[in-house]
Protein backbone atom coordinates (compact mmCIF):
# COMPACT_ATOMS: atom_id res chain seq x y z
CA UNK A 1 0.00 0.00 0.00
CA UNK A 2 3.29 2.13 1.12
CA UNK A 3 4.31 1.55 -2.43
CA UNK A 4 1.25 2.13 -3.98
CA UNK A 5 0.52 5.74 -2.63
CA UNK A 6 4.13 6.67 -3.45
CA UNK A 7 3.65 6.36 -7.09
CA UNK A 8 0.58 7.49 -6.87
CA UNK A 9 2.18 10.40 -5.76
CA UNK A 10 5.20 10.55 -8.40
CA UNK A 11 2.06 10.35 -10.75
CA UNK A 12 0.26 13.55 -9.61
CA UNK A 13 3.63 15.75 -9.05
CA UNK A 14 3.98 15.14 -12.88
CA UNK A 15 0.14 15.61 -13.89
CA UNK A 16 0.40 18.79 -12.11
CA UNK A 17 3.95 20.27 -14.30
CA UNK A 18 1.69 21.88 -16.84
CA UNK A 19 0.37 25.26 -15.72
CA UNK A 20 -2.18 25.35 -18.32
CA UNK A 21 -3.30 29.08 -16.67
CA UNK A 22 -0.04 30.64 -17.35
CA UNK A 23 0.00 28.98 -21.09
CA UNK A 24 -3.21 30.67 -21.40
CA UNK A 25 -1.93 34.38 -19.62
CA UNK A 26 1.00 34.30 -21.98
CA UNK A 27 -1.10 32.78 -25.14
CA UNK A 28 -3.90 36.48 -24.76
CA UNK A 29 -0.57 38.72 -24.76
CA UNK A 30 0.34 37.57 -28.50
CA UNK A 31 -3.15 36.02 -29.71
CA UNK A 32 -5.78 37.94 -27.54
CA UNK A 33 -8.10 37.17 -31.18
CA UNK A 34 -8.37 33.87 -33.23
CA UNK A 35 -10.11 33.47 -36.41
CA UNK A 36 -11.32 29.96 -35.67
CA UNK A 37 -11.42 27.14 -32.95
CA UNK A 38 -8.65 25.26 -35.18
CA UNK A 39 -6.49 28.94 -35.34
CA UNK A 40 -6.94 28.81 -31.19
CA UNK A 41 -5.73 24.84 -31.03
CA UNK A 42 -2.51 25.57 -32.90
CA UNK A 43 -1.95 28.26 -31.51
CA UNK A 44 -1.92 26.85 -27.84
CA UNK A 45 0.18 23.67 -29.08
CA UNK A 46 2.74 26.08 -30.16
CA UNK A 47 2.95 28.14 -27.30
CA UNK A 48 2.76 24.88 -25.16
CA UNK A 49 5.94 24.10 -27.25
CA UNK A 50 7.56 27.41 -26.69
CA UNK A 51 7.08 27.18 -22.56
CA UNK A 52 7.71 23.75 -22.58
CA UNK A 53 10.39 22.61 -25.16
CA UNK A 54 10.64 18.99 -24.25
CA UNK A 55 7.01 18.45 -24.59
CA UNK A 56 5.59 16.15 -27.22
CA UNK A 57 1.96 18.29 -28.64
CA UNK A 58 -0.33 16.29 -30.88
CA UNK A 59 -3.74 17.67 -32.30
CA UNK A 60 -6.57 15.38 -33.45
CA UNK A 61 -4.93 12.37 -31.45
CA UNK A 62 -6.61 9.00 -31.53
CA UNK A 63 -7.32 7.23 -28.30
CA UNK A 64 -8.79 4.13 -27.90
CA UNK A 65 -12.18 3.89 -25.37
CA UNK A 66 -13.86 1.42 -26.78
CA UNK A 67 -12.41 -2.68 -26.18
CA UNK A 68 -13.87 -5.87 -28.41
CA UNK A 69 -14.78 -8.89 -26.66
CA UNK A 70 -11.60 -10.16 -25.63
CA UNK A 71 -10.83 -6.92 -24.08
CA UNK A 72 -8.23 -5.61 -26.95
CA UNK A 73 -8.67 -1.43 -27.51
CA UNK A 74 -10.34 -0.96 -30.92
CA UNK A 75 -8.40 1.52 -33.11
CA UNK A 76 -9.75 4.75 -34.05
CA UNK A 77 -12.64 5.41 -31.33
CA UNK A 78 -12.47 8.94 -30.98
CA UNK A 79 -9.62 11.50 -30.96
CA UNK A 80 -8.47 14.39 -28.75
CA UNK A 81 -8.50 17.61 -29.94
CA UNK A 82 -4.68 17.77 -28.12
CA UNK A 83 -2.66 15.53 -26.01
CA UNK A 84 0.38 17.03 -24.55
CA UNK A 85 3.24 14.67 -22.71
CA UNK A 86 5.80 16.39 -20.91
CA UNK A 87 7.80 14.02 -19.04
CA UNK A 88 5.82 11.82 -16.31
CA UNK A 89 2.74 14.28 -17.67
CA UNK A 90 0.14 12.95 -19.52
CA UNK A 91 -2.51 15.90 -20.42
CA UNK A 92 -5.74 15.39 -22.98
CA UNK A 93 -7.16 18.66 -23.97
CA UNK A 94 -10.70 19.53 -25.60
CA UNK A 95 -10.91 23.30 -26.84
CA UNK A 96 -13.90 24.92 -27.64
CA UNK A 97 -14.11 28.64 -29.54
CA UNK A 98 -17.58 30.65 -29.27
CA UNK A 99 -17.56 33.46 -31.06
CA UNK A 100 -20.03 36.54 -30.88
CA UNK A 101 -20.42 39.39 -33.94
CA UNK A 102 -17.22 41.54 -33.85
CA UNK A 103 -15.00 43.17 -36.75
CA UNK A 104 -11.83 43.91 -35.91
CA UNK A 105 -7.62 44.77 -36.73
CA UNK A 106 -5.49 43.86 -34.68
CA UNK A 107 -2.29 44.22 -35.37
CA UNK A 108 -2.00 44.72 -39.09
CA UNK A 109 -4.74 41.18 -39.41
CA UNK A 110 -8.21 41.24 -39.98
CA UNK A 111 -11.20 39.72 -38.04
CA UNK A 112 -14.20 39.15 -38.91
CA UNK A 113 -16.61 37.16 -36.54
CA UNK A 114 -20.27 35.96 -36.63
CA UNK A 115 -22.09 34.41 -33.79
CA UNK A 116 -22.04 30.55 -33.03
CA UNK A 117 -25.15 28.34 -32.55
CA UNK A 118 -27.15 28.97 -29.05
CA UNK A 119 -26.05 27.91 -26.00
CA UNK A 120 -28.54 25.31 -25.44
CA UNK A 121 -27.26 23.39 -28.56
CA UNK A 122 -23.51 23.85 -27.03
CA UNK A 123 -24.17 22.36 -23.49
CA UNK A 124 -24.45 18.52 -25.08
CA UNK A 125 -20.71 19.63 -26.85
CA UNK A 126 -19.14 20.74 -23.65
CA UNK A 127 -20.41 18.09 -21.63
CA UNK A 128 -19.54 15.04 -23.83
CA UNK A 129 -16.17 16.55 -23.95
CA UNK A 130 -15.60 16.61 -20.00
CA UNK A 131 -17.30 13.05 -20.24
CA UNK A 132 -14.61 11.77 -22.94
CA UNK A 133 -11.93 12.89 -20.93
CA UNK A 134 -13.60 11.41 -17.44
CA UNK A 135 -13.49 8.21 -19.94
CA UNK A 136 -9.79 8.61 -20.31
CA UNK A 137 -8.77 9.13 -17.03
CA UNK A 138 -10.31 6.03 -15.74
CA UNK A 139 -8.12 3.72 -18.25
CA UNK A 140 -5.14 6.02 -17.74
CA UNK A 141 -5.03 6.58 -14.36
CA UNK A 142 -1.96 9.03 -14.97
CA UNK A 143 -3.59 11.43 -17.07
CA UNK A 144 -5.14 14.64 -16.18
CA UNK A 145 -7.35 16.76 -18.43
CA UNK A 146 -9.13 20.08 -19.33
CA UNK A 147 -11.92 21.33 -21.38
CA UNK A 148 -11.45 24.64 -22.50
CA UNK A 149 -14.10 26.96 -23.75
CA UNK A 150 -12.69 30.67 -25.05
CA UNK A 151 -15.37 33.23 -25.66
CA UNK A 152 -16.55 36.72 -26.64
CA UNK A 153 -20.31 35.74 -25.83
CA UNK A 154 -21.03 37.54 -22.53
CA UNK A 155 -24.51 35.35 -22.63
CA UNK A 156 -22.19 32.55 -21.88
CA UNK A 157 -20.86 34.05 -18.51
CA UNK A 158 -23.32 36.48 -17.18
CA UNK A 159 -24.97 35.67 -13.93
CA UNK A 160 -28.68 35.31 -13.92
CA UNK A 161 -29.14 33.86 -17.59
CA UNK A 162 -30.89 31.04 -17.88
CA UNK A 163 -28.42 29.68 -20.11
CA UNK A 164 -24.97 31.23 -18.70
CA UNK A 165 -22.33 28.59 -17.75
CA UNK A 166 -22.21 29.27 -13.70
CA UNK A 167 -22.43 27.56 -10.97
CA UNK A 168 -21.61 23.86 -10.86
CA UNK A 169 -21.59 21.49 -14.47
CA UNK A 170 -24.18 20.05 -13.04
CA UNK A 171 -26.15 23.49 -12.43
CA UNK A 172 -26.13 23.95 -15.74
CA UNK A 173 -26.92 20.51 -17.38
CA UNK A 174 -29.57 20.55 -15.23
CA UNK A 175 -30.99 24.17 -16.57
CA UNK A 176 -31.28 22.92 -19.92
CA UNK A 177 -32.34 19.80 -19.60
CA UNK A 178 -34.41 19.69 -16.88
CA UNK A 179 -33.05 16.38 -15.70
CA UNK A 180 -31.04 14.89 -13.39
CA UNK A 181 -27.80 15.06 -15.03
CA UNK A 182 -25.89 11.35 -15.41
CA UNK A 183 -23.91 12.11 -18.28
CA UNK A 184 -20.50 12.88 -15.88
CA UNK A 185 -19.22 11.53 -13.46
CA UNK A 186 -18.64 14.29 -11.06
CA UNK A 187 -19.83 17.90 -11.07
CA UNK A 188 -17.60 20.81 -12.15
CA UNK A 189 -17.13 24.24 -10.48
CA UNK A 190 -17.30 26.65 -12.90
CA UNK A 191 -15.24 30.11 -12.54
CA UNK A 192 -14.71 32.16 -15.80
CA UNK A 193 -11.47 34.55 -15.97
CA UNK A 194 -10.26 37.16 -18.51
CA UNK A 195 -8.52 36.06 -21.36
CA UNK A 196 -8.47 39.31 -23.52
CA UNK A 197 -10.10 42.62 -24.51
CA UNK A 198 -10.12 43.74 -28.20
CA UNK A 199 -11.24 46.69 -29.77
CA UNK A 200 -13.65 46.41 -33.12
CA UNK A 201 -13.32 49.14 -36.13
CA UNK A 202 -16.06 51.07 -34.35
CA UNK A 203 -13.75 51.43 -31.00
CA UNK A 204 -15.99 49.27 -29.07
CA UNK A 205 -14.50 47.18 -26.33
CA UNK A 206 -15.07 43.21 -26.68
CA UNK A 207 -14.37 41.06 -23.20
CA UNK A 208 -13.13 37.47 -24.69
CA UNK A 209 -13.13 35.30 -21.28
CA UNK A 210 -12.45 31.67 -20.83
CA UNK A 211 -13.48 28.77 -18.82
CA UNK A 212 -11.26 26.27 -17.66
CA UNK A 213 -12.89 22.72 -16.40
CA UNK A 214 -10.17 20.28 -15.02
CA UNK A 215 -10.88 16.68 -14.90
CA UNK A 216 -7.63 15.37 -12.39
CA UNK A 217 -6.15 11.63 -12.85
CA UNK A 218 -8.25 8.87 -11.19
CA UNK A 219 -6.29 8.60 -8.23
CA UNK A 220 -8.39 5.19 -6.35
Amino acid sequence: MLRLNRLRNVLLQGVSSLDIHSVLKLLSDKRPIFHSEADFQFALARKIVDEYPDSHVRLEYPVHLAQDKSGRSEPGSTHLDMWVENGSTRTALELKYKKHDLVANVRCENFSMTRDKKHTEFVPEFVSDVRKIEQINKKRPDVNGYVILITNDHLYWEAGRKNSFEGTLHDVIAKNSGKTPREISHSYDLHWKDYSCVKDTKNRIHMFRYLLVEIPPVTS
